[in-house]
Parts: structure tokens; sequence; C-alpha cells
């Protein structure tokens, strides 16, 4: 019998340490709760800390974001950014988390913060992978960084292929860098999916535009260094027209679109003149 007790008082005691554990972690927290509640953020953040030391599986994501709370009280933003990720992190899904994680970041002036929160909870939270590349998009956007941007808009467009705005602005992408067949690819499919957008119907309708004055140039310089006799001449005319049929009503129609909202003179101008040259040919 005193062999088992040896073995069975270890066993209580180990139990009774574990409940001591638990206990103090409620109770830390609960007291961080109350304090914070109060308007005590510094005793609510030293209780907070105690808590999630004894927390070491990393589960307990409410006491981290209420952690965050306690920090922006006391306006301490980079470590109220950093209890919100790691919130998330432990599993908080709740936008809420997030909009905490950016308006912290912004408040610190620091996009790269946000930046690099963003590309870790990526890589270690696939649940939340869609949401963040959805903004680690328009964060590339803004700084310019085109490969960055395509990369996180294709991931996205994995998952919503319908996607409205990041189909639209992967187009522009493509049109900023002069790569016209990938951008009339997406622009196309950023008009099918909504055919109402002023910039989307502008830009297409402009690429279609020059796409067609492109065409019709190369005609001519090939004419010119040619033999330049009459077959010639007709075969250049005859080519234009083709370009000019095949591209200008395309344009005029989202062109015209767009300027039913922005009212914009010069678009006038090249409207009009394209109409004129398909009214020549309808003669």
């Amino acid at each position: 019998m005193k062999i088992m007790k040896y073995f069975i008082l270890p066993i209580l005691c180990g139990i009774f340490a574990l409940n001591t554990m638990a206990q103090s972690f409620a109770d830390l927290a609960n007291a961080g709760d109350q304090a914070l509640a109060d308007g005590n953020f510094p005793e609510a953040i030293d209780n907070y800390l105690q808590a999630l030391e004894l927390d070491t599986a990393k589960v307990d994501y409410t006491t981290a974001y209420n952690l965050g709370l306690a920090y922006e009280g006391v306006t301490d933003y980079k470590n109220a950014a950093e209890s919100f990720k790691n919130s998330i992190l432990m599993g908080n899904d709740e936008r809420a988390a997030f909009t905490k994680l950016k308006n912290n970041t912004d408040a610190l002036n620091c996009n790269e913060c946000l930046e690099s929160a963003y590309v870790e909870i990526a890589e270690k939270t696939p649940d939340n992978a869609l949401y963040v590349n959805e903004r680690l998009f328009y964060i590339y956007i803004g700084k310019k960084d085109n490969e960055s941007a395509l990369n996180k808009g294709m991931k996205v467009l994995a998952q919503t292929p319908e996607n409205f705005t990041i189909v639209k602005n992967i187009g522009l992408i493509y049109s900023s860098t002069n790569k016209i067949d990938s951008a009339i690819c997406y622009l196309e499919k950023a008009n099918l999916i909504k055919d109402t957008d002023a910039t989307v119907n502008k830009t297409l309708g402009l690429i279609y535009f020059k796409t067609c004055e492109a065409k019709v140039n190369a005609e001519t310089k090939k004419y010119e260094k040619g033999k330049k006799d009459s077959s010639s001449y007709n075969n250049m005319m005859y080519n234009r027209q083709n370009h000019e049929k095949n591209y200008y009503p395309k344009s005029i129609k989202l062109l015209s679109a767009a300027n039913a909202t922005l009212n914009d003179p010069e678009l006038t101008k090249l409207i009009s003149k394209m109409n004129s040259v398909m009214s020549a040919y309808s003669k």
C-alpha cells in the first residue's frame, strides 16, 4: 500500500497544480477584464500578460484581443497591433480583429508593419489567406509593386474568379505596363461582370482605338516602304478599313458608355471622329 500511495501522491499533486493553474489563468483573465471595463488599462495589461504566460498552447485569442484593447487605452499602438495580430494567429477570425490591426498600424504610420503582419497571417492561418491576400493586393498597388500585386491578385482570383475589383485592377496594371493583350483579357472580363464601370469602359475603349491606330499606321508604313503602286495602295486602304470596322464600333460603344458618366470633352471629340469614319463607310 505504501508503494501505491507513493505513486498516487504525485498524481494528486499534479492534478491540484493543474487546477490551480487553470484557476489562476481564469482569475487573471477575469481581473484583466474588470480592469479593462474600469478603464484601468495598466492593471489590465499586467493581468492579461500574466494570464497569457500561462496559455502555453497559445489558444486564448480573446485575452490576446483584450490585451490589444488595453494597449490601445494607453496609446501603445505598437504592442496593440502585435496583440491583435497574435489574436488572429491564435484563431480569432472576427473582422474586428483585422480592423483593429489596421487601425493601430495606421496610427503608427507603418504600412510595412501591416504588410508584414498580413504576410505572416496568410502563411500561418490558411483560412484567412483569401481575406489577407486581397488586402495585400491593394497595399502592393499603392506601392506600385506590380509584380507582387499581380501575384496576390491571381491567388485571390483562384478562389473568387468573379471578383470584379480584382479583375479590373489587374487589367489596369497590365494596361499601365503596356501589356495590351493581357489588359484586354482582364478588362473584357471585368466588363462582362459589370458593364457600367466608367474606368473600365474608358480604358478598354481607348485600348481598342489605339490598337486600331497602331495597325493602321503599320499598314501606312508598309505601303510607303513598298512599291507605292495602285495595287499596294488599294491593299493598304482595304486593310485599314477592316481594322477600323473591327475596332471602332467597340471603342465607340465603350467610350460612349464611359462618357455618360465622365462627360469628357476629349472623349466626345474622339467618339465624333470615329463616328464620322464609320458613317463614311456606310455610304
